[in-house]
């Protein structure tokens, strides 16, 4: 018996989703919440459910099986799991994720600007909560929003926050815009960016802008003064970046990644997504050459994953790697400026924790989600 479909128009369907896209990554942008995930979960499974209903058809990306693997991975990690309710944390963010990919992939009705005002809307209210709670604090507001390290308007430490790891993604928008037009609102979000970046003194959202804006002196036709000002903005953030690196360094400031490495090693089935703190005590290990570290994340999305599920993690990379081949050899066919938003994105994975903020997680599959489509096309 064929199934009924509903009636529901494509400029109501576009307007929901968005709409409850939006209040997702706002509350996702508060705080690692199981409620926020669980919500997300239930949102997005609730848009492709729409989806499929309305085309009868779902189209699955290239890789999509493996994928399936690697959720059933980590399902199968419960059973030696250190804290299951980490791990149901882990793979309720993977699986809405990967919801929301699907739905980007299958929907292409909503416009690429829509997205992007979408994207820097989020950044303008992160950014007043960053300012009326960390630079102008509000009582009443700080009282009202949870205080958490995985926030992208509160501190994740004492010498950082994530506020510019988020507006990193933003300054890769606006700086493709002022390519195509020099208008006075494409330089406000640049210079705004540069704000919020040095202020977050997040050396990952300096990576996060100078790599993809590399890429795009490199790999597009500009004018000699359109590169000039491009250059002229990385100089200008690799000195930024340089400054805020002083006094940091990069291996000792984050013996995480050794761990990491040597708990793959020591657990290679791993100990349950999100269990990551029972590899930092460094005696375990012999690690004495590195200082102690209590960290509950690894910040490098691949070997957070492999402390998780251990080799079974190699799915993870495989389906990626999958993926990208498939938009590599299309290349032509996608947008440029989304290509370099999820380049932006994964630099910031590598480096950050930035992986574990729901809203993080839900933009980089929604942009795969989005270059992947485009590959496909005719």
């Amino acid at each position: 018996m064929k199934s009924k479909k509903l009636n529901i128009s494509n400029s109501f369907l576009k307007f929901a989703a968005l709409l409850l896209i939006f209040l997702n990554l706002l509350l996702g942008g508060i705080a690692n919440s199981y409620i926020y995930e669980l919500t997300g979960f239930i949102s997005f499974t609730i848009l492709f459910l729409i989806v499929l209903n309305k085309k009868q058809k779902i189209s699955f990306p290239t890789g999509s099986v493996i994928f399936a693997f690697f959720i059933s991975f980590q399902l199968i990690s419960f059973i030696w799991t250190k804290n299951i309710f980490n791990s149901i944390e882990y793979i309720l963010l993977f699986v809405s994720s990967f919801f929301l990919y699907l739905f980007f992939y299958n929907f292409k009705e909503i416009k690429l600007k829509s997205i992007e005002t979408l994207i820097i809307l989020l950044g303008i209210v992160f950014g007043m909560l960053f300012i009326f709670t960390q630079i102008i604090p509000i009582p009443f507001l700080i009282k009202l929003l949870p205080q958490t390290y995985y926030s992208l308007y509160s501190p994740y430490s004492d010498n950082h926050n994530l506020i510019g790891d988020y507006w990193s993604i933003i300054t890769i928008i606006a700086i493709y815009r002022f390519i195509n037009k020099k208008s006075l609102k494409n330089i406000f979000l640049i210079s705004l960016s540069l704000v919020f970046i040095v202020l977050s003194q997040s050396r990952s959202a300096f990576l996060g802008i100078l790599i993809p804006t590399y890429l795009l002196l490199h790999n597009q036709i500009l004018s000699t003064t359109t590169k000039k000002y491009i250059q002229i903005f990385i100089y200008l953030v690799f000195g930024i970046f340089i400054f805020s690196s002083i006094g940091k360094t990069t291996i000792f400031a984050r013996p995480y990644y050794i761990q990491g490495i040597f708990a793959l090693v020591k657990k290679p089935f791993g100990v349950g997504m999100g269990n990551f703190r029972s590899f930092t005590n460094n005696v375990k290990f012999g690690l004495t050459f590195i200082p102690n570290s209590s960290a509950a994340k690894t910040h490098n999305i691949f070997l957070e994953i492999f402390s998780g599920i251990g080799i079974f993690g190699v799915s993870f990379i495989l389906w990626l790697i999958v993926s990208l081949k498939k938009v590599i050899r299309n290349i032509e066919k996608v947008n440029f400026l989304y290509l370099l938003i999820f380049v932006a994105i994964s630099v910031n994975f590598f480096f950050n924790v930035t992986y574990a903020i729901p809203t993080m997680l839900w933009i980089w599959f929604s942009i795969l989600g989005i270059i992947l489509s485009e590959s496909v096309k005719n």
